[in-house]
């Protein structure tokens, strides 16, 4: 999955488990941004 597709992926999930409280879309974006970057991040200094 590429890097758009996993963001896309988080932030829908952080959009459900707030409640779908509308109004917070680029919130939940940067906020899924950061997760999947330290995720990505994370499994580089594993490898």
């Amino acid at each position: 999955m590429d890097f758009y597709d996993e963001v896309k992926k988080v932030a829908t999930e952080l959009y459900e488990e707030n409640g779908r409280v509308e109004g917070h879309d680029l919130d939940k974006w940067f906020e899924a941004e950061k997760i999947v970057m330290a995720q990505q991040r994370q499994q580089c200094s594993l490898q």
